[in-house]
């Protein structure tokens, strides 16, 4: 975790880094991306070697809400004594051996509750890190894991969430409407644009009877960008391999004003998420399939 967060460190009591050997809990940085050499998204499943959750996370626990921003985050439990253990790395990847050093660290340090927001994309109560988690449970501490995010089939839960004495949870949705929008590009009309993300300071209005120009920028990744003057105007982008809130990032990383994400399966229809709001992303309008026009006007918003 970033223990340095204003919402953080105040929280922060220690911890362990058993990818680099140290006392040391940070973060895998920027800087350290920077240092690497390595690619800056991995080309096996689309994560940042940077990483965050780490953070994200411990503000959902422990957050102060002393960060002089507009969006200051207090935790369910702003009272607690937070210690980290890191076990995962660049790419937000590691080792059953870290896992498993690092279940046990935290419960001869004496922690009350572990969180594990991690998995594996199989599905094994007998896995080692689920057998972990039960002794951890047997040894009295309270072991908190995340279900996964491998979809709604049959044996979609992840391991260690698996384990029988853990308390596993998962994502709860209720009923919003998302916004729509109808466009107009060339002699073609969309109408079922449905907003994808937005940062919390976009006004949707303003896109209301605008023409942009569209820069079609194949994936979405940082190289697709090479020699594109994106700026002040929409790009096109196809859903695959990374994640869809990685690629609105980028796209506002390169200056875009907005983004057009299509489904790369037709037969799928409107992209299956919502991302919402978020201070790093930029209007973002999912479509249901490819266009290769190059203009167009955003008409309505509602």
């Amino acid at each position: 975790m970033d223990y340095t967060h204003l919402d953080l460190k105040d929280a922060f009591k220690g911890g362990y880094d058993f990818v680099n050997n140290d006392a040391d809990p940070m973060e895998t940085t920027y800087e350290e991306w920077k240092q690497s050499g390595e690619p800056e998204i991995s080309p096996l499943g689309g994560s940042t070697y940077y990483t965050s959750h780490g953070t994200h996370v411990s503000g959902t626990i422990a957050g102060q809400g002393k960060n002089n921003a507009d969006i200051a985050v207090t935790g369910v439990a702003p009272g607690v004594e937070l210690y980290g253990y890191k076990v995962l790395g660049p790419y937000g990847s590691g080792s059953y051996s870290n896992i498993l050093a690092g279940i046990e660290r935290a419960v001869v340090d004496g922690m009350d509750v572990i969180n594990l927001s991690l998995g594996s994309n199989h599905n094994d109560p007998l896995d080692p890190t689920s057998i972990a988690i039960n002794n951890a449970a047997l040894a009295g501490t309270v072991a908190v894991i995340a279900a996964g995010n491998s979809g709604s089939d049959l044996y979609s839960l992840g391991s260690p969430g698996t384990s029988a004495l853990a308390l596993t949870i998962g994502a709860s949705d209720y009923s919003i409407t998302v916004p729509t929008a109808s466009a107009a590009v060339d002699n073609l009309s969309f109408t079922d644009l449905r907003l994808l993300a937005k940062n919390y300071s976009d006004d949707l209005n303003a896109l209301k009877n605008q023409a942009l120009s569209i820069i079609d920028v194949g994936l979405g990744y940082d190289y697709n960008y090479d020699g594109k003057d994106v700026n002040g105007k929409m790009v096109l982008i196809e859903r695959g391999i990374f994640s869809l809130n990685e690629k609105v990032m980028i796209a506002k990383k390169h200056g875009a004003t907005a983004v057009l994400l299509y489904n790369n399966d037709p037969k799928e229809g409107q992209i299956p998420h919502y991302l919402g709001d978020g201070s790093e992303f930029i209007p973002a309008f999912a479509l249901r399939v490819r266009t290769s026009v190059k203009q167009t006007s955003i008409l309505m918003v509602s």
